[in-house]
């Protein structure tokens, strides 16, 4: 049902995506107040994902708010901002508010690279005592969700870029390049609904 909200907001994207999202500075000293209390020094990143309110992404969504999905987004990038920082790249300070869409990229790639590095790690078993299983198909969420920002060679590009250790910072221009100018707050939203939907998040 919110996929359907979302495709139909999309459609008005043209109209209401010029539309100002009040009370965020353009400084880059953007912070979520909301979520102030989730593990950074964890590992797995699924867990920033995980933490947002999908039923506040649905409210927003179907009021026909764009500006609103938008806050929740740059929310969302300043949680994984904060977990790159912490757990990848001390030096990765972006402007949140500008970037907002080149990071969420950046966060699903490294989801992805995360998740390879675990099935390589430990032939796809998280434990002895098979309480949790990775299974290829669970990688083939993210490809098949963020098609429809960047192109699934693009998101590989990143991963690997990732393994090799490259700036977090040198990340987000490639990924700048990489992001459609089409993409809006709300198609963003779309990948990341079919993605936890996909991962059964939601």
């Amino acid at each position: 049902m919110l996929l359907i909200v979302l495709l139909s907001l999309a459609n008005s994207v043209a109209i209401t995506s010029c539309k100002k999202v009040d009370n965020l500075p353009t400084d880059g000293s953007y912070s979520n107040k909301k979520t102030s209390t989730l593990a950074f020094s964890g590992f797995n990143i699924e867990d920033v994902f995980k933490s947002i309110d999908i039923d506040t992404l649905k409210s927003v969504a179907e009021n026909n708010d764009s500006a609103l999905i938008t806050q929740e987004l740059i929310e969302l990038a300043s949680e994984i901002q904060l977990f790159l920082k912490t757990n990848y790249d001390s030096t990765f300070n972006p402007d949140i508010v500008t970037y907002y869409k080149e990071i969420i990229v950046l966060g699903i790639s490294y989801l992805k690279y995360q998740q390879e590095i675990a099935a390589d790690s430990i032939g796809n078993l998280i434990n002895s005592e098979n309480t949790a299983v990775i299974q290829s198909g669970d990688l083939d969420c993210i490809l098949s969700a963020v098609g429809g920002l960047i192109g699934v060679s693009d998101v590989i590009s990143l991963v690997n870029s990732f393994k090799n250790g490259i700036s977090a910072t040198t990340l987000l221009g490639t990924a700048k390049v990489m992001l459609k100018r089409t993409a809006t707050a709300i198609t963003v939203a779309i990948v990341i609904y079919q993605m936890g939907e996909c991962f059964g998040w939601w």
